[in-house]
């Protein structure tokens, strides 16, 4: 009799247990994981999150404990580690916001990565969804190849394409969800959200809906949030791989959305300065190249800015006239008070280097 009484006792409180976040180490969960032919369930968390703390409760609901130590080996793993950066940075995660609940296979193969909101409900969709090779984020991508266009869907898609850094098919994303959206909705709340979490380009109509209709945004937004949402995609684009190929033309556009976001002259000068001077160069336009960089030299700039911008014209360009110019850059703060000796050597020896090629 007192043995069946503990064996129900210990099932009940097995039942009872919320979710089972193994101690030790990444290497210890994927290890269990493969013994025990499970997936592994990661919560990249910070101790100094709020809303991470506010999942504690939930984590520690019977029913969510039931399906995730079933189904999963779970680790929490706090994205400030040098563990947690180590293995972001090698599987190229980027984490939109916190807490982010991602799944893998034991051999380290992403199966579905996403942030929910703080439900019971939601977590145990989140595991459900994971387990389904039909419903998991790692099949959106030929789900989405294969014409698939609800818009709920759409957006998933694209936030899961910012989680593992594809920007191809977030933009592919991004673009097929803002052609299911009228234009008399480009506004709304969502949309906005639409902006804030998933925009990656200023060509989007969405966004230039955005950029031309400041005014109606922060009214509905406030300032602040609507400047930040506008500078982050500039800034994405302005940086992005395609930047490569824009036209100086182009790259002068994107400064003149920062101006409009509200940035002074000068911030919008150092954002564009060598994306510009990028598109100069490739472009053949050596001579506005350095008539660019000697506008910038001639505001507040330092012997550091002069010393880059002189090395950055002299490494692409034999031209005399464009030489003798970034001389003189290096000249000017080489005799300007307040430079130090360290700068002065470092002036010193970009001068000599010029003057050997």
């Amino acid at each position: 009799m007192k043995k069946l009484l503990l064996m129900l006792f210990v099932s009940l409180s097995a039942f009872g247990q919320g979710v089972n976040f193994i101690s030790g180490n990444l290497r210890t969960a994927f290890e269990q994981a493969k013994a025990q032919n499970k997936p592994v369930f990661i919560e990249v968390f910070s101790p100094t999150c709020h809303v991470c703390a506010s999942f504690v409760p939930t984590f520690e609901n019977a029913a969510v404990g039931q399906v995730y130590n079933r189904n999963f080996v779970s680790y929490r793993l706090d994205v400030n580690s040098p563990e947690g950066q180590a293995f972001l940075g090698k599987q190229r995660i980027f984490v939109p916001s916190l807490p982010l609940f991602m799944f893998w296979n034991p051999d380290v193969t992403l199966l579905h990565a996403l942030n929910v909101n703080n439900s019971t409900d939601q977590l145990i969709a989140a595991a459900t969804n994971a387990l389904n090779p039909a419903a998991r984020a790692s099949g959106y991508k030929n789900r989405f190849l294969k014409g698939e266009r609800n818009p709920n869907f759409l957006i998933e898609h694209a936030y899961f394409a910012r989680i593992v850094r594809d920007t191809v098919s977030n933009l592919a994303a991004v673009n097929a969800y803002v052609k299911t959206q009228p234009t008399s909705a480009y506004a709304n709340g969502t949309n906005f959200l639409v902006l804030q979490k998933l925009m990656l380009d200023t060509d989007n109509p969405l966004f230039q809906h955005f950029i031309t209709h400041l005014p109606d945004y922060r009214k509905a937004h406030g300032a602040q949030p609507v400047r930040e949402v506008g500078e982050n995609i500039v800034m994405f684009t302005l940086f992005s791989g395609r930047a490569a190929q824009f036209s100086p033309e182009k790259v002068r556009a994107l400064g003149g959305y920062l101006a409009r976001l509200g940035l002074d002259k000068r911030t919008v000068e150092n954002r564009t300065l060598v994306p510009e001077l990028n598109a100069l160069v490739r472009t053949g336009q050596i001579e506005g190249a350095v008539k660019r960089a000697d506008a910038y030299l001639s505001g507040p700039a330092g012997p550091r800015e002069a010393l880059f911008l002189a090395k950055f014209i002299t490494d692409r360009t034999k031209d005399a006239a464009a030489r003798k110019t970034a001389s003189g850059w290096l000249t000017r703060f080489l005799n300007k008070p307040g430079t130090t000796p360290e700068e002065k050597r470092d002036l010193q020896n970009q001068l000599a280097a010029i003057s050997r090629t």
